[in-house]
Formats: C-alpha cells, sequence, structure tokens
C-alpha cells in the first residue's frame, strides 16, 4: 500500500496515483463534490474551464459540485482524486506548480510528441503521467 496525504479538509488523498489506494478510497470515503473539488482547483491553480474539459464536464457542473456537496459518481470521483494526486505528485518531483505545469505543457518525446497535459482526461493516462513521474525521481530524463 502507498503513502496517503492529509489534506485541509482532513481527507486522506493518495500521494500518487497508486491503483489499489484508488480503488480502497472509492469502496470506503464518501464521494462528496465540494471538498474534493476544491482541493482539485486548488493544488492545479487552472482554470474551472481546464479542469471540467480535462474531467468531461461543463464548467457550470464543476463550478456548481465545488459550491454544493454532492455525491459523485465513481468515475468522476476516480478522475479527481487521480488529478489531484498526479499535480501533488509532480509538484513534489518538480519543486513548483509552475515547473511542473511547464513541463506538462512542452512537447515530450516520452508523451509520443505530445505534451502530458493531453493525457490527463483518462485515468490511463494520469498513470502513465504519474509512472513518469516516479522515473525522475529515479533519475530517469523524461
Amino acid at each position: 500500500m502507498g503513502s496517503v496525504i492529509k489534506i485541509k479538509t482532513g481527507k486522506e488523498l493518495p500521494e500518487n496515483v497508486e491503483i489499489s489506494i484508488l480503488l480502497d478510497y472509492l469502496q470506503t470515503s464518501k464521494r462528496e463534490s465540494n471538498k474534493l473539488f476544491t482541493n482539485v482547483k486548488e493544488i492545479s491553480n487552472m482554470s474551472d474551464n481546464a479542469i471540467s474539459q480535462i474531467l468531461d464536464i461543463s464548467p457550470k457542473t464543476f463550478r456548481n459540485y465545488k459550491s454544493v456537496k454532492q455525491i459523485l459518481s465513481l468515475r468522476l470521483t476516480e478522475h479527481a482524486i487521480a488529478f489531484y494526486a498526479v499535480f501533488y505528485h509532480g509538484k513534489k518531483v518538480f519543486g513548483t506548480e509552475q515547473e511542473f505545469t511547464r513541463w506538462l505543457n512542452q512537447e515530450n518525446f516520452y508523451f509520443d510528441g505530445k505534451a502530458p497535459i493531453k493525457y490527463l482526461s483518462v485515468i490511463s493516462g494520469i498513470k502513465f503521467i504519474d509512472d513518469r513521474l516516479t522515473a525522475m525521481e529515479f533519475g530517469d530524463n523524461v
């Protein structure tokens, strides 16, 4: 089992995109939108429009979910938690949100010549980014 981090709301979220922790979280935690989406917005420092596009929901829905406690679908909860975890991991690897964001937006050989940010719209893409971050921690050029 991997590490978890305690966020401001007292919730524990995975420190990186580890499937066993995501599955455990989905089975045991309340899937409240307002706390999770507020934390996603805070850690990524991305616009509501950009985050909602990645999560495949409308910006209005994203803003509504941030302000009102609603129970999210398993799919949306999983995606939001994985999104949060990869940003947490990326900031840890790069030192700042700005450096991680710069890396996310640059074309990259390991991502088939695309910017890694294009991979955030699916869980397998987020896991691939997370794996690359782990490789960087161990000295790989990514």
